[in-house]
């Protein structure tokens, strides 16, 4: 695999335009990365979806990732300490459900969230 870097004039209008955060991914992290690589952050576990996705689908696997999230994802960092973490963990939901650079939260989401207290 191949790690390519993200220029500089393109994570500038990606933090501009849409709040992202940069990031570096450092030479050796992974097998090929020979140099460090500037990157966008995405360690906020941030999922995309399209707005025409059924609004009860999307609330049913919110309920999976935010409940079942132990069993799901951070088993795969049992034993890791956190700041070796590449995503952030363990899992807070109130910290899922934020806003992330304007993206909208999905309807189906975003009433999982609200039914269940995070917003």
């Amino acid at each position: 695999m191949r790690y390519l870097p993200i220029e500089e004039p393109i994570l500038k209008d990606l933090e501009t335009r849409f709040g992202y955060r940069r990031a570096i991914l450092p030479a050796g992290n992974f097998l090929g990365l020979d140099a460090d690589t500037p990157c966008v952050d995405f360690a906020d576990w941030l999922l995309f979806t399209r707005d025409d996705v059924s609004e009860d689908l999307i609330y049913r696997m919110t309920k999976i990732i935010v409940e079942d999230r132990h069993k799901v994802f951070e088993f795969h960092f049992r034993g890791i300490p956190e700041e070796a973490c590449n995503l952030s963990c363990p899992i807070d939901p109130r910290e899922l459900c934020k806003n992330i650079g304007g993206i909208p939260l999905h309807q189906g989401a975003e009433r999982y969230y609200r039914e269940h207290g995070y917003l």
